[in-house]
């Protein structure tokens, strides 16, 4: 597995010299290319526990597959209310979708975001900063979802 930063120190004639971190184009220099059985076999699911003391223990959150991701982002975009982009509940959205249990199974159905939203706020962001960071979204896309969504729905409805 590949380090995001790499320093080593190594002994040179009794001086220790320290390497600077690998630029992003070198290390994608260093790597070997991916055929299409490499990409499709590649397990690159993300799962990482975070400490919930308000919960008193931790959980599971697992990074979203491309298709995760993009049922997400169409829920995201049925939450527009007329002219306003609807962020209640939106943390506790991407938090059902993540969190899962040891066996990697998903814990709650979108049926649970109600209740799951009435949890504790300092919690739940908590795990959604978890979630964002290791699906990538950023606070840039969801801004985007928001601003792209009378595009996006006005093709998937009936109504004008």
């Amino acid at each position: 597995m590949s380090k995001d930063v790499e320093t080593t120190a190594d002994r040179l004639g009794g001086k220790c010299v320290q390497t600077r971190p690998a630029t992003p184009d070198e290390q994608a220099e260093s790597l070997p290319t991916l055929g299409r059985d490499a990409i499709l076999d590649a397990e690159d699911a993300v799962r990482k526990r975070v400490p919930v003391p308000e919960w008193r223990g931790a959980v599971y959150v697992k990074g979203l597959s491309g298709a995760e991701r993009d049922s997400f982002e169409q829920a995201c975009l049925k939450r527009r209310k007329g002219k306003e982009f609807d962020l209640r509940g939106l943390k506790a959205l991407l938090v059902a979708r993540t969190l899962v249990d040891e066996d990697g199974k998903r814990m709650f159905p979108d049926a649970d975001v109600p209740r799951l939203n009435a949890k504790s706020g300092r919690a739940l962001d908590r795990i959604f900063k978890v979630a964002q960071r290791i699906c990538g979204l950023s606070d840039e896309d969801v801004d985007e979802l928001a601003k792209n969504s009378d595009s996006d729905l006005s093709g998937s409805s009936g109504s004008s």
